[in-house]
């Protein structure tokens, strides 16, 4: 049985190994075979590396081939979850959407027969006028507002930059914003003050409007009183006036004059 070339040059290098150890006598042949032994060596070294190299090509081929196989299996499982995840939250939005418009329809025919549903829409449509009429009014307010804070700052803001002196800039800054500030409260006093004098105009007013009813009232009571009062004495003269006639007899009518602070007869 013939023993391979590494196994050769691995006897000769223990040989050698073994020579350094216990000196022998070399010979000129030696010599010649262990330079032609050398070539052999690296060729056997080299043809190793080739076949390591093509076993870890191999390997790497064999392990992309399992990767691919195992992310392509993992790929389809994920497509299927996904498409029957997608598959039951669609049957989810139907089955809602179903049973959303099955309860309109219910509530709309419950209520198509409703003596309030007309004035509560339009009650409704009222209120959302009102609310969108008073929101686009705060707004353009509101709008105006920052238009002119803008402008009083813009206002400051050229002033301070024509002005040379940043102690000045500033103090100029305070004053306005101290004269704005006080500005806007004697307007607030104002309106205030305003307020209360128009109160008591129309208390005053009112006051006045009360009193000359009192007085037309009482005038009227007095009309009424005198007017009684005459018609009494009308009344009391013309039997007075028939009771002479029957009787035949002058009787003093000065006795029976009326009092106007009195109801009855003044008598003498």
């Amino acid at each position: 049985m013939s023993s391979s070339p590494v196994s050769r040059s691995t006897s000769r290098s223990s040989q050698r190994a073994s020579g350094r150890a216990t000196p022998t006598l070399q010979t000129p042949g030696d010599d010649v075979h262990r330079l032609t032994a050398l070539p052999r060596v690296a060729t056997l070294r080299a043809t190793s590396a080739k076949e390591r190299e093509v076993r870890s090509k191999e390997y790497q081929a064999k392990a992309y081939s399992e990767t691919a196989t195992i992310l392509r299996k993992v790929n389809v499982e994920r497509e299927n979850v996904k498409a029957s995840m997608l598959d039951e939250r669609q049957r989810f939005e139907e089955l809602q959407k179903m049973k959303k418009t099955h309860t309109r329809r219910n509530w709309t025919k419950r209520l198509q027969n409703s003596p309030f549903l007309v004035d509560l829409n339009a009650e409704s449509e009222r209120i959302d006028e009102e609310h969108r009429v008073r929101l686009q009014e705060e707004a353009r307010k509101v709008k105006e507002l920052e238009a002119k804070k803008e402008k009083v700052k813009t206002e400051i803001i050229l002033r301070a930059l024509a002005e040379e002196n940043e102690i000045q800039r500033l103090r100029e800054e305070k004053r306005l914003l101290a004269e704005e500030e006080k500005r806007l409260k004697a307007l607030k006093a104002q309106e205030k003050k305003r307020g209360k004098e128009l109160h008591k105009l129309r208390m005053e007013q009112k006051k006045r409007e009360t009193m000359e009813r009192n007085c037309r009232a009482q005038k009227v009571f007095d009309n009424a009183k005198a007017q009684q009062l005459r018609r009494e004495a009308e009344r009391r003269q013309a039997l007075v006036q028939r009771l002479e006639l029957k009787t035949g007899l002058g009787l003093d009518l000065s006795k029976y004059a009326v009092d106007d602070n009195n109801d009855g007869p003044k008598t003498r």
